[in-house]
């Protein structure tokens, strides 16, 4: 069989005369494949324009990215540094309520800093690990001055203050006195407070009632123990407004003045003691 040949007509725009070319197998099958490698290389090159233009979008997406995390970032470290700048002035404070508690001040300022916010190489899990620390330092110094604090306010609120009868006089003072009954000297514990029967008497100090009841000598009479060692007593009342184990407060009734036991009119005889031992009460008044 002869082999086939082809006759491709080439048509000229505006004129008349048509061309003939005759194109053998070989020809046709290279003019086939150059077709096809066109084609090839034509869809090729379109997807490697549209991976590159993927690429370009992607790598402008992260740069977005990366642009915002970089201002959030240095944001927070502008807010750390803020932070930091206010503990300082915690710090500086707290030296000084350290200071008038009596209490040791650190010698050297832990928490000074200076200079711009870097931009570059930002540790912030140091910062915040260094803020945690200086919280803490911070925390356990309030947590000193609050104990000392309430232990001084515990014990100023313990300690015996103003006189137990508002109108009353004083009639006999604390120390040594020619006794009232039986004779010689003797050592008067406490100190007497004369006023009518039935005259408010006030605790002087918070405190616990720790004894209510009658003595042949102090007749009618409450102890109140305040903590610390330190205990009142209050005696010759005429009326007892309190029951053993009830706690009180400065400044509220107990008892009413009276002239119970061995008295020689009404009064309140008042005592204060440390750790059992008298004290002069006009001290604490």
């Amino acid at each position: 069989m002869p082999p086939m040949k082809y006759t491709v007509l080439l048509f000229s725009e505006g004129a008349d005369r048509v061309r003939r070319m005759r194109i053998g197998p070989v020809m046709s099958v290279l003019l086939v494949l150059l077709c096809l490698t066109g084609v090839g290389l034509g869809t090729l090159g379109f997807f490697e324009m549209r991976k590159g233009v993927g690429l370009r979008e992607t790598v402008t997406l992260l740069e977005g990215e990366n642009s915002l995390l970089n201002r959030n970032l240095m944001a927070l470290s502008s807010q750390i540094e803020g932070l930091r700048r206010d503990l300082v002035v915690l710090a500086q404070n707290d030296a000084r309520v350290r200071s008038l508690a009596q209490l040791p001040v650190e010698t050297e300022e832990p928490f000074g800093m200076g200079g711009p916010v870097p931009s570059a190489g930002l540790d912030v899990d140091a910062l915040i690990a260094s803020l945690q620390l200086e919280l803490e330092a911070r925390r356990q110094s309030q947590m000193e001055i609050q104990g000392l604090l309430t232990q001084q306010l515990s014990l100023e609120r313990a300690t015996p203050s103003g006189n137990p009868v508002e109108t009353g006089a004083f009639s006999s003072a604390f120390g040594y006195r020619n006794a009232p009954f039986g004779g010689g000297r003797k050592l008067h514990e406490g100190l007497d407070i004369s006023a009518p029967t039935g005259t408010p008497v006030r605790v002087t100090a918070d405190g616990v009632v720790s004894r209510v009841g009658f003595d042949p000598g102090y007749g009618k009479l409450v102890v109140v123990e305040h903590g610390y060692g330190l205990s009142t007593l209050y005696a010759h009342n005429s009326r007892i407004l309190v029951q053993t184990g009830d706690r009180v407060s400065r400044g509220d009734v107990i008892t009413h003045v009276g002239n119970t036991g061995l008295s020689t009119g009404p009064h309140l005889h008042y005592e204060v003691k440390v750790k059992g031992r008298p004290r002069n009460p006009s001290a604490y008044l």
